[in-house]
């Protein structure tokens, strides 16, 4: 049997201005996948009448992309939901503006390009296309279990008391997450041309450098703190030290030899993503 997915995110604003009435936007994006069939439905709460342009929502699971205008949209997709997705809600009418984000799972990271792809993609320079930037190894923790049915395996998200398992009486997760994924974090530090000059500017780091698509690239790296992962780390080149609002609550600017990136952090131990400054 295909597999069956159900991801649902909550809409968080990023800019004010296109709410109806007093309070913030709000609303879910919710995904379901069955086989290679997705279904995406856009919910929005407090979103103001348009009189001019379009709702587009971009979806994507970090390699693959997806838009559909509001409401729905059903088609067949290589979209991959089951560890979760990240989205960004745009009024889009002339030019590209991002007005709110949702993520689901441990995908905060993926919002960092959505809006550029958004931007070339109502330009009409891509549409839908496999970005091995940042999804060459999946970094993040795998949240749903199999369970049977009348229908054959599918997964499901764990629910409150199951998620308990994996934390013991302090609410420490027993396994810490980066060994879960050591063997491909290693076959990709070492398959990949190292980055000294962050590793110089970053104390006790190990980085690469990643070339995709000709001469782009991203950077991939892992910190340490006494000798045992802390983050695992990843950042795109930044054109300004100033962060765009959609990613001020992932991400940190870090300028390394007058190379500025976007650098977003995950906990080696969690799995989650968070928000250090690094000296």
């Amino acid at each position: 049997m295909a597999a069956y997915y159900k991801r649902i995110a909550v809409i968080k604003q990023l800019k004010q201005g296109f709410a109806c009435a007093l309070g913030e936007l709000s609303g879910i994006v919710r995904l379901e996948k069955y086989g290679n069939e997705l279904t995406a439905e856009l919910s929005l709460v407090n979103f103001a009448p348009l009189k001019s342009g379009k709702y587009v929502c971009y979806v994507t699971d970090g390699k693959y992309y997806e838009s559909f205008i509001y409401p729905e949209v059903k088609r067949q997709s290589q979209i991959d939901i089951s560890q979760g997705f990240a989205a960004v809600i745009c009024h889009v009418g002339g030019d590209v503006q991002v007005i709110a984000s949702a993520t689901c799972g441990n995908k905060g990271y993926a919002l960092i390009d959505l809006k550029e792809r958004a931007e070339k993609e109502e330009k009409g320079e891509v549409k839908n296309y496999c970005d091995d930037a940042i999804a060459e190894v999946n970094y993040y923790e795998f949240d749903s279990v199999e369970k049977s049915g009348d229908n054959g395996k599918q997964k499901e998200e764990k629910t409150g008391e199951e998620s308990k398992k994996d934390e013991d009486d302090f609410g420490a997760v027993k396994e810490p997450f980066f060994n879960k994924i050591r063997g491909e974090v290693t076959a990709l530090l070492t398959s990949n041309k190292r980055y000294a000059a962050l590793e110089r500017t970053i104390k006790n780091s190990v980085w690469v450098k990643i070339n995709y698509e000709g001469e782009k690239y991203y950077v991939f790296g892992v910190i340490y703190s006494n000798d045992e992962e802390k983050f695992l780390c990843y950042g795109v080149p930044a054109k300004s030290s100033r962060l765009p609002q959609y990613l001020k609550d992932i991400a940190t600017y870090f300028n390394c030899d007058g190379q500025g990136y976007y650098i977003s952090y995950q906990c080696a131990v969690t799995g989650k993503t968070v928000k250090p400054q690094i000296n």
